[in-house]
């Protein structure tokens, strides 16, 4: 004898913000229990706050990306986004993975998204290190230094060179996840707040960034009296 679905309003709406893990489920069972899964102006995944925000504002026709940066922020086709109207969802799932802030010109971009576009570059583990060090204490001199010096080697462009050098790296605080959700709060009413999975490694041993991201997600949502999970 099949076991009986849960029942479900029918055509209840949800709309996910957050990587692979939270909207491929909604995408794949959507269907089976009568929802729609909302995607209108999500334009891709997103991991840390600041990324969340700036979707968000997206949805509501309150942000407009740089065209040229716009590979490291989305997969998606730009005009394609832009078109599309984002209708309010019944449910919004927020989930927040990452406390790193990677931003060019204070646009939120994505770190996948970002290394699938370098690859040649970022394949190197030395080299890979020495970015991150100068996007986090923001040395565009050796920033620019560095991408020159592998410039051809890589085949990176002027225009490529000119974009990296401006990349930082920042680590969001308890403050910035607290504004940050409480601005989207303000937009969206009451989200549900997912944070990443709290896993052990080979040795059975939790990742100390990411255990430290999850108390800060849990705290915030705390704090302003959301759901997470």
């Amino acid at each position: 004898m099949a076991t009986a679905r849960p029942t479900i309003n029918e055509g209840f709406s949800l709309t996910p913000i957050g990587t692979c893990r939270l909207s491929a489920p909604i995408r794949l069972s959507a269907s089976d229990y009568g929802l729609v899964a909302n995607r209108k102006r999500v334009y891709g995944y997103s991991h840390s706050i600041p990324e969340a925000v700036q979707q968000v504002r997206f949805l509501q026709q309150e942000y407009r990306p740089d065209p040229a940066i716009w590979h490291v922020i989305s997969g998606g086709n730009l005009s394609e986004k832009i078109a599309e109207i984002h209708g309010p969802s019944d449910i919004y799932l927020v989930e927040l993975s990452s406390r790193k802030q990677i931003s060019v010109d204070g646009h939120a971009i994505q770190l996948n998204y970002l290394k699938s576009s370098y690859s040649s570059f970022f394949e190197d583990r030395e080299r890979n290190i020495s970015f991150w060090r100068a996007a986090e204490s923001g040395d565009s001199a050796a920033l620019r230094a560095l991408l020159r010096s592998v410039q051809g080697a890589v085949g990176l462009k002027a225009d490529d060179v000119h974009l990296l050098t401006r990349i930082r790296l920042s680590f969001s605080n308890d403050d910035e996840f607290i504004e940050g959700l409480d601005e989207i709060r303000s937009r969206l009413g009451d989200p549900i707040v997912v944070t990443h999975v709290d896993a052990v490694n080979h040795l059975g041993k939790k990742l100390d960034q990411r255990s430290a991201c999850i108390a800060q997600v849990e705290m915030a949502a705390a704090t302003l009296g959301l759901s997470v999970f």
